[in-house]
């Protein structure tokens, strides 16, 4: 019984670590979507997901300043 508490105790920090710890993938998707709204011409939601990126700390296992994305032929830092 006290493995499967812990096996559960284990899952759950998982998910809620991963939770607040975003990742590269999770922010170029952010940026992804705050591009497609942009051009949807729905600029409040894009600003809004555009501020939240912006707002992404740096943690010791993701460095923000480091991500890049691709737009057309561009390649720049998020």
């Amino acid at each position: 019984m006290t493995h499967l508490l812990l096996i559960i105790a284990a899952v759950s920090t998982g998910v809620v670590g991963a939770h607040f710890f975003p990742t590269e993938e999770m922010l170029q998707d952010r940026f992804a979507l705050g591009q497609q709204y942009y051009a949807a011409n729905d600029h409040e939601n894009s600003v809004q997901i555009f501020s939240e990126i912006e707002k992404t700390p740096n943690y010791a296992l993701l460095n923000v300043d480091r991500i890049e994305v691709t737009i057309g032929e561009l390649t720049l830092p998020i």
